[in-house]
C-alpha cells in the first residue's frame, strides 16, 4: 500500500480496500502515456491499483460486489489537478459505498462481436506485436478462410479478442475465492477478452496485430477469437450490457454515470454526436434522465474478469447508484 498516491483528508487505502457496507470500492483513474519519465506505463499503475483493491476479495466474509478500476488516458500530456499543472502523471478518485443500496459498477463495451473458432497462438516474432504461428500454421493461412467465411457477422473491421489472464493480481488464499470471483465477474457482465485490431499480414504470412500492454506481449499458448467491430455491433453491445446491468439491479437505473470513450468512437465511428449516450438513456427510460459526464480518451481502463487492463476502441462507464 505504500506505493499508492496519498488519498485526500481522512482517506486510507487499507480501509478502502476492505470495502464498506458489504460493497467493494472503485477507482476512477486517469493517466498520461507514459506516466512520466522512467515511471512506467499506465498498465503498471492499473496493476498496482489492482494489487491494493484485490485485498477486498481475500476477506473471510465475501463482499456483495467486486472492486473495479475505470478510467482513461487524457489526450495530451498536460494534467491540471487541484489548481496545479503537471507534465505527465496520474490522478483519480477513490470511491466507496456509504450505504447498503449504493453500488459502483463498471460497464465495458469494446464494440465488437466474436465469430469463428477459438484459436491458439503457437509462435511469435522478436517484435511484441508479430504473431508468426496460429494452431501450428501461418496466421494468414488460418485466418483468411474464417475472415471470408459464413460465420462473419456482417460488415465491420476484423479484430482479435485475446483471452488474457482474468485472475486477480493479489494472491488469494485457495482457489475457491478466485473461482467464485470469476463467476461473479461473468454474472456482472464483465468482458472475458481484450480486443485488438489486426493490421496486416506480412509477405511471409505473419500477422501484425495491435500490441497488448507493454508487460503482456503476445506469447505461445494464448487463446484468441476473431471479432467484428462496427458502429452497429458497438451499439448492440452497449445496449445489451446496459440492459444486463439494469436487470441485475431490478430495473433501477443508475443515479449518475461517468463515461470514458475512445476518441475513435463518437462521430468517427457513428457519424454523429451523442449516439452512445442516447442508447444508454433509451435503455434506462426517457422519463428518468441520468446525470452523466464523460471524456474522449486515447486509451480506456476497465476490467477483464478480476483484473484491470488498458483497452482501445472502447467505451468504459462507471455506473453509480446511491
Amino acid at each position: 500500500l505504500e506505493g499508492e498516491p496519498r488519498l485526500g483528508p481522512g482517506g486510507s487505502w487499507e480501509k478502502l480496500a476492505r470495502g464498506s457496507n458489504g460493497k467493494a470500492p472503485a477507482v476512477l483513474a486517469f493517466s498520461t502515456l507514459p506516466i512520466a519519465d522512467d515511471a512506467g506505463d499506465p498498465q503498471d499503475w492499473l496493476t498496482s491499483l489492482d494489487r491494493t483493491l484485490d485485498r477486498s476479495l481475500a476477506q473471510e466474509e465475501a463482499l456483495k460486489s467486486l472492486p473495479c478500476v475505470v478510467g482513461g488516458l487524457p489526450v495530451g500530456n498536460r494534467l491540471f489537478v487541484d489548481g496545479y499543472s503537471y507534465s505527465g502523471g496520474c490522478f483519480g478518485l477513490a470511491l466507496e459505498c456509504l450505504n447498503e443500496n449504493a453500488s459502483l459498477d463498471p460497464l465495458v463495451c469494446q464494440g465488437s462481436v466474436p465469430f469463428g473458432p477459438w484459436l491458439e497462438i503457437t509462435g511469435v516474432g522478436s517484435e511484441p506485436h508479430v504473431i508468426t504461428e496460429i494452431d501450428g500454421q501461418l496466421p494468414k493461412e488460418v485466418l483468411l478462410p474464417i475472415m471470408h467465411g459464413p460465420s462473419v457477422p456482417g460488415e465491420g473491421h476484423t479484430m482479435a479478442g485475446i483471452f488474457v489472464d482474468p485472475t486477480p493480481v493479489f494472491g488469494l488464499p485457495g482457489t475457491s475465492k478466485v473461482t467464485a470471483g470469476l463467476a461473479q465477474a461473468a454474472l456482472e457482465g464483465r468482458p472475458s477478452s481484450l480486443v485488438r485490431p489486426l493490421h496486416h499480414f506480412t509477405d511471409e504470412g505473419y500477422l501484425i496485430a495491435s500490441p497488448l500492454p507493454e508487460a503482456l506481449p503476445y506469447a505461445p499458448g494464448m487463446k484468441l477469437q476473431l471479432q467484428c467491430h462496427s458502429s452497429q455491433h458497438a451499439l448492440d453491445e452497449l445496449r445489451a450490457r446496459a440492459e444486463h446491468d439494469l436487470a441485475r439491479h431490478g430495473g433501477r437505473p443508475p443515479d449518475a454515470m461517468v463515461m470514458i470513450s475512445c476518441g475513435a468512437r463518437g462521430v468517427s465511428l457513428h457519424g454523429k454526436e451523442g449516439v452512445e449516450s442516447r442508447v444508454l438513456q433509451e435503455t434506462w427510460g426517457e422519463e428518468r434522465v441520468v446525470p452523466s459526464i464523460g471524456v474522449f480518451a486515447g486509451g480506456e481502463m476497465g476490467p477483464v474478469g478480476l483484473k484491470s487492463y488498458l483497452h482501445g476502441y472502447t467505451t468504459t462507464c462507471l455506473l453509480i447508484r446511491s
